[in-house]
């Protein structure tokens, strides 16, 4: 699933995605990102990296106000959570409450530079392997 530019006030909230190259991706460039975005009890399990650089569960790549709360993200092919990795800065990101746990990789978390990622938070989140 993908959130992309100029997106607004969007709440993506319960459901399961499996067996796709990717989970939820909030995507933009740097001029008009997504805004408002809302993800919250959604199930994300066996994401394969198909095509090749895909893989992630929950991704959140150029955005502002962004509520990642109380998801379940297991068996990924690459991150579990890749956080303002993207060399964008992404403000208002609030990642709490979620459940990561790995897969064949041990890849739970990716976050970008403290400078993109500016006012995080990151609370009360549980990270297992296996």
């Amino acid at each position: 699933m993908v959130i992309h530019e100029t997106a607004r006030a969007v709440r993506v909230e319960d459901n399961t995605l499996s067996r796709a190259g990717r989970g939820i991706s909030i995507l933009a460039d740097k001029s008009q990102p997504p805004e408002d975005i809302w993800v919250e009890n959604n199930r994300v399990r066996d994401i394969r990296n198909l095509p090749e650089g895909n893989g992630q569960g929950i991704r959140v790549a150029g955005a502002r106000n962004v509520k990642v709360v109380g998801n379940t993200v297991e068996g990924c092919a690459s991150y579990a959570l890749m956080l303002a990795a993207d060399s964008v800065a992404i403000s208002g990101l609030d990642v709490r409450d979620n459940t990561v746990r790995g897969g064949s990789s041990a890849l739970l978390l990716r976050l970008g530079e403290a400078r993109y990622r500016p006012g995080l938070v990151l609370q009360r989140n549980h990270y297992a392997l296996g």
